[in-house]
């Protein structure tokens, strides 16, 4: 290649046999081949454009390219057809909370936050990975979604959405695929719990037959102590209880109602002390409507006479006295289970143990008025 020297701010007259100089002003460099800047001594030499505004024009052949070097590696800006820029390295901003924007509205932008952070604004945004997608981070991951609902899909087709702002006090979790049962297995895959489509609960069994089925049965952990001796209000129950007394009860225990809604409850009252020898009621508010049905075994504790009697017919209360021999007992080991089997109707088993004497239940034992 030939070489010359540059004087000044003058293109010695010896180069216009390797670059064509028109124009006047802004003068525009022409040349058909790879041209080079060297000094005197044949060193590359660099080019300042001492303008306020320096504009070079790239020929008009679809794929023109501008080269930029850095004297190891070249930076290629393309013209071509699409208006491509590639950057063969890094790009870097160097100042705090600048941006990177894109779009005709520059409306989709990277917004440094002024010290280690980053904000990405578009809408929407779409990370699409051809492999896994991992979101790792040393703190703490945050979802917030403002219309509070998560969605997720397979394929593209939403399984499972997650509702936190529909309903004020629930979070909804809802299977998107009529027919799926929601699984919950442990580590080694083995199932813990489903819920089905058919609206059913199965507790270590995955095709349960009734509104909950558990394998193993539950563990009762729903037990009350009595408050003192004098009246309980059972009435707030809303799951299976154990209630028992280890002093003497002498007031009424009031039981919740029967209602569709609570039938399978069951409720079991235990005298773990003789109880007064005063009668008071175990059963039923008279303001409702259920009723009892079932039957009484009643024992003395110094006897093994036991005597069964049918609760009586439209019954709402048992009569504790624990000296009666005519009521329902009342002393120490007497138990009363109360099962809820519909609107209005509860079946009583009632084992029952008076003090002493001899056993004559009669039909004052279990009576049809109310508390």
């Amino acid at each position: 290649m030939a070489t010359g020297t540059l004087t000044g701010t003058t293109i010695a007259a010896r180069y216009k046999s390797l670059l064509k100089i028109t124009g006047t002003g802004n003068d525009v460099f022409h040349a058909t081949t790879l041209k080079a800047i060297e000094d005197g001594d044949g060193n590359d030499s660099s080019l300042s454009l001492s303008q306020q505004k320096a504009k070079i024009l790239l020929g008009t052949d679809s794929g023109d390219d501008f080269t930029i070097n850095n004297g190891s590696a070249d930076i290629v800006l393309v013209e071509g057809d699409t208006n491509d820029v590639t950057l063969l390295d890094d790009l870097i901003l160097i100042s705090d909370s600048s941006v990177i924007k894109m779009g005709a509205g520059a409306d989709a932008t990277f917004t440094h936050d002024g010290t280690t952070g980053l904000t990405i604004a578009a809408s929407p945004i779409s990370i699409n990975s051809t492999g896994d997608l991992t979101l790792d981070s040393n703190l703490d991951i945050v979802l917030d979604a403002g219309g509070g609902n998560f969605e997720f899909k397979d394929g593209g087709a939403i399984q499972l959405s997650i509702d936190v702002a529909g309903t004020v006090g629930e979070v909804d979790i809802d299977l998107e695929v009529n027919g799926d049962d929601l699984v919950f297995n442990q580590y080694d895959g083995t199932e813990v719990m489903r819920i089905t489509d058919t609206v059913r609960v199965g507790i270590r069994q995955p095709s349960p037959t009734t509104t909950l089925e558990v394998v193993g049965g539950f563990l009762q952990q729903n037990v009350t102590l009595q408050s003192g001796t004098g009246a309980e209000d059972l009435t707030g129950t809303t799951g299976n209880l154990i209630w028992y007394a280890t002093t003497t009860q002498a007031g009424d225990i009031t039981l919740p109602q029967a209602t569709s809604a609570n039938a399978g409850m069951v409720i079991k009252i235990i005298a773990g002390a003789n109880w007064a020898t005063v009668a008071f009621k175990l059963g039923y508010a008279s303001g409702g409507s259920t009723v009892m049905v079932g039957t009484l075994r009643v024992s003395a504790l110094d006897a093994v006479l036991t005597t069964s009697f049918a609760i009586t017919a439209n019954a709402k209360n048992l009569v504790i006295d624990a000296d009666a021999v005519a009521t329902a007992g009342g002393a120490k080991g007497s138990t009363y289970t109360f099962t809820y089997l519909a609107a209005n109707l509860v079946h009583v088993d009632a084992n029952a143990y008076i003090t002493t004497g001899t056993v004559a239940t009669t039909a004052a034992a279990s009576v049809t008025g109310g508390i």
